[in-house]
């Protein structure tokens, strides 16, 4: 014999599932509108643009030992992405 939960045990249960939802929702709506900024992705703002001088077309990456070095775009992507060491600091656009 199974008793019928209340009217009051569902309506709870369904108020809990709505906030729940919500409450999702809302985080992600933060997370999508707010996106991923540029420190909070490992990479640091541009100081000015003479550390691309002379680097067109490539990416800044710095070294595990803190040096700051030009290498090609794919280099960077790779560092970026976590499958090389190092921190992206800049992409250098083809002026």
């Amino acid at each position: 014999m199974h008793r019928q939960p209340s009217r009051q045990a569902l309506l709870a249960v369904r108020a809990v599932k709505v906030v729940a939802a919500t409450a999702v929702a809302g985080i992600a709506m933060m997370v999508t509108l707010g996106g991923a900024t540029p420190s909070s992705a490992g990479v640091e703002e541009p100081r000015s643009d003479v550390r691309c001088a002379g680097a067109a077309g490539k990416t800044i990456v710095r070294t595990h030992r803190g040096t700051d070095r030009a290498v090609p775009f794919e280099h960077g992507w790779q560092v970026y992405r976590g499958e090389r060491p190092g921190t992206l600091v800049v992409v250098c656009p083809d002026q």
